[in-house]
């Protein structure tokens, strides 16, 4: 727990040294939904339909909240890189992978207080009808913490990569545009190419977004397929942890985590 804290403390003060931090995340929020709002209205008037703004309201905040720490453990790691520490840091008694996920945990309390502003915005100025019963918010914590696994673990797959190579990695970022374009964020992904959905085997998120927006509008958690997804979760971290502490045993060898 004192690791924790002291990671905490550490983000915190690099992230509040920037004046306008807060302000710009509060702007963000606002700007964001308003668009969407206006979006939706135009989409609505063309096809005649009353239910655009509800599916890209909860796609946004689905990607707001989870789908960009796709790439911050690479980010982070090479923040370190920059900064002179990352050798420091993989050097002291913590496991090698809690590093990337503990320097996420500032970024995930601010981020889930966003999500908390994002629901009641929409909640009490845009008109958004969800079901907010302690069955549907303790079962939207579960989606949530599922989905976040599959992030982090993609995420450590990455930061693994950015270990090996210094300069970043292509595996989190193909996802994250994969998950714009066929995760069913913004749009459906149906009416895409049946090929491209094959990679939703590998990287379900759309599967997620699914079991998201069925619970948050509907108020029904589909166990079956929640239980399958939390599967794939516990291979994939398994892999994630594991390939994460070989490939630093490599980086070690080839002086990798030295700052440039």
């Amino acid at each position: 727990m004192k690791t924790v804290i002291l990671f905490f403390k550490k983000d915190f003060w690099e992230e509040s040294s920037y004046p306008f931090f807060y302000i710009s995340k509060i702007f963000k929020i606002f700007f964001a939904l308003t668009m969407l709002y206006y979006l939706s209205k135009y989409l609505e008037i063309e096809n005649g339909s009353d239910s655009i703004f509800p599916y890209l309201f909860s796609g946004h905040i689905f990607y707001e909240f989870l789908i960009k720490y796709l790439k911050l453990p690479s980010s982070i790691l090479i923040s370190e890189l920059y900064k002179g520490t990352l050798e420091y840091l993989f050097n002291g008694k913590l496991h090698p992978y809690s590093i990337p996920i503990l320097s996420n945990i500032y970024r995930l309390f601010i981020d889930y207080f966003i999500l908390l502003s994002y629901i009641f915005v929409g909640i009490f100025f845009l008109n958004i009808k969800v079901n907010l019963s302690l069955f549907n918010i303790f079962f939207l914590h579960l989606v949530f913490l599922g989905a976040l696994i599959l992030v982090f673990s993609w995420g450590l797959i990455g930061s693994a990569i950015t270990l090996l190579t210094k300069k970043g990695d292509p595996i989190t970022t193909g996802w994250l545009y994969f998950s714009i374009l066929a995760g069913g964020i913004y749009f459906p992904s149906t009416i895409l190419p049946s090929a491209i959905n094959i990679f939703n085997f590998i990287f379900p998120i759309q599967t997620w977004m699914e079991l998201f927006r069925e619970l948050f509008y509907n108020n029904h958690f589909m166990y079956q397929k929640y239980l399958i997804l939390i599967i794939y979760d516990i291979i994939l971290v398994l892999f994630s942890t594991n390939l994460f502490n070989f490939i630093l045993k490599i980086a070690k060898k080839r002086g990798n985590l030295h700052s440039y």
